[in-house]
């Protein structure tokens, strides 16, 4: 009888094994300027049908917005994020709420900061920062 205990249980510690990552994408508005953005988007609804359109956010001064959450199983945060060049989305588009657009290359991923999780908290982000500067 605990050999088929035993037996069930194997599976189950396996795969509570298996290392998670999750990794925010966000944006975070440090200008004095309310900003419009447009991002396309891509889904599966609840039928299975497969959606894309372009939503549009608005973001106040002084305040972020995660635009993207990337998660998954086999490997951890770190690993993650130390093989990720690029985004993992197509487009977005930021202007003010008064229709200047933004100078920087927003889809350039050099102009993202790569914040690596610490033992507490194992989400990983990176993050767009934009300034007054950048208008």
């Amino acid at each position: 009888m605990n050999y088929k205990l035993l037996l069930l249980l194997i599976p189950i510690l396996l795969v509570s094994c298996d290392p998670a990552f999750e990794v925010e994408y966000i944006i975070n508005n440090q200008s004095n300027e309310h900003l419009l953005m447009t991002q396309n988007v891509q889904y599966f609804d609840s039928l299975d049908n497969f959606v894309e359109k372009e939503e549009m956010f608005n973001l106040h001064p002084d305040n972020k917005m995660i635009v993207n959450l990337r998660f998954g199983i086999g490997h951890n945060t770190r690993v993650e994020m130390d093989n990720t060049f690029s985004l993992p989305f197509d487009t977005v588009h930021v202007e003010t709420a008064s229709g200047k657009s933004i100078q920087l290359d927003v889809m350039d991923f050099s102009n993202w900061e790569k914040v690596y999780p610490n033992k507490d908290y194992n989400t990983g982000r990176i993050i767009l920062e934009l300034s007054n500067d950048d208008f």
